[in-house]
């Protein structure tokens, strides 16, 4: 389970420097679920299903013995190296939150200065909320980025969390 997170990170990391995806009316929200990702363990029954990193922000789902696990992966760029961070907080366009002031933040060094992620666990009430609300802004400990994919990400939730 740790190594498909921390290959679930490395890869987001990686995506969130590399890549940008746009929302598009013309296009119906099933076709979105296209670029989500269901990789299989050839040697395990384990099966993780990840969304692509949309300037920051991504979904997995592990599933393993008939059992799921939901995550969310929040990052955001900092210019300054702060140690012992904490707390996850997304804007919604309605004005409403979604906090975890005590979601564990790490931190790693990037060419424009340090990349602060939270990678957290999600409940049924978090994976409705993602589902539903556009979000406009993200933090990560204490910092901070606006946010302009809040439709696509909502829509690769309904994907991932069907």
């Amino acid at each position: 389970m740790k190594k498909a997170i921390l290959l679930f990170l490395l890869i987001n990391t990686y995506a969130f420097s590399q890549v940008s995806y746009q929302y598009d009316s013309q296009y119906k929200d099933e076709d979105y679920c296209k670029f989500i990702d269901k990789i299989g363990d050839d040697f395990s029954d384990k099966i993780n299903i990840m969304s692509p990193d949309l300037l920051g922000i991504s979904f997995m789902q592990v599933v393993q013995k008939g059992k799921t696990n939901n995550y969310l992966s929040v990052s955001v760029p900092g210019y300054s190296y702060s140690s012992n961070e904490k707390g996850l907080y997304l804007k919604f366009s309605d004005g409403s939150f979604f906090k975890k002031p005590m979601a564990t933040v790490d931190s790693e060094a990037s060419s424009n200065g340090y990349i602060y992620t939270s990678f957290i666990s999600l409940t049924k009430d978090d994976i409705q909320i993602l589902k539903t609300k556009e979000i406009i802004a993200k933090k990560v400990g204490t910092y901070q980025d606006k946010y302009s994919d809040g439709i696509l990400s909502s829509i690769y939730a309904k994907c991932i969390f069907k």
